[in-house]
């Protein structure tokens, strides 16, 4: 008797955060999106959601840059399909889906790691239909997409730009918007996450697949990831009308913060 093994799809979420900051909120998203996934009836279009945390960025590795950091996930995504895609239980596990949720430097991380996928052919888009892994959320907590340099013309703004690229290593670098430097394997000296930005790049196209983004910013008290660089707005209505409190309705300076 031939043996014959059904397909279980399921969907990938990442979870990639910076290794040395605690992120219990990690836990809770997982319960929303187990508990949605469940609501839902099985069928053979249903996708399990899978999560996984990379760990390969962890401790000092957190200041190698955007670029490595990227990389290992990517490392750590193609490892993890290929362990967790054996048969068990007369079921092939098939991943089909993906979606994001990164912290802090996770989601710059992350926005690199979706462009090699693109690169790599992974991602399916209109482009690329064969890809294995359909993009569908992309979000970013606190993440600092516009870096972190100080703008105040001020002895401590002046300070901390001058030792915030100087004493985080690579990351650092890339967070204060220093030029990438050019060899065999960088042959475009634009600060990184110019690279990201750039619309006609991969990365940006990569982040354009997804069906939905989405990013969350500290509205007030975050020193090092302000409002203006985790929420990409050139105005901070927070700062500028004083609120300490929560604001339930959208903010006519506010822009729209996911589509």
């Amino acid at each position: 008797m031939a043996f014959r093994s059904t397909k279980q799809l399921d969907h990938l979420m990442l979870l990639p955060n910076l290794a040395n900051t605690t992120f219990p909120d990690y836990g809770e998203i997982l319960g929303i999106w187990n508990a949605s996934s469940n609501r839902l009836k099985p069928s053979i279009h249903q996708a399990r959601v899978v999560s996984t945390v990379p760990k390969s960025n962890k401790g000092f590795a957190s200041y190698d840059g955007v670029k490595i950091g990227g990389m290992r996930i990517v490392e750590e995504i193609e490892e993890f399909i290929k362990v967790n895609s054996q048969p068990s239980n007369g079921k092939q596990k098939v991943y089909t889906k993906i979606s994001v949720v990164g912290y802090s430097l996770g989601g710059l991380w992350s926005r690199y790691a979706i462009g090699l996928l693109l690169q790599k052919g992974l991602l399916k888009t209109p482009d690329n239909p064969d890809g294995k892994l359909e993009p569908v959320a992309f979000t970013t907590f606190a993440s600092p997409h516009a870096g972190t340099s100080f703008h105040q013309n001020t002895l401590r703004s002046n300070v901390s730009n001058a030792l915030g690229k100087t004493m985080l290593g690579q990351s650092g670098m890339d967070l204060f918007l220093q030029p990438v430097t050019i060899d065999e394997n960088n042959k475009d000296p634009r600060p990184v996450l110019e690279q990201l930005a750039d619309p006609n790049g991969v990365f940006y196209k990569a982040l354009a697949a997804f069906k939905h983004r989405m990013l969350f910013s500290n509205t007030i008290n975050d020193r090092t990831v302000p409002f203006y660089t985790s929420y990409l707005s050139v105005k901070d209505p927070f700062k500028q009308h004083g609120y300490t409190h929560v604001v339930h309705k959208p903010h006519p300076d506010l822009d729209a913060g996911s589509d």
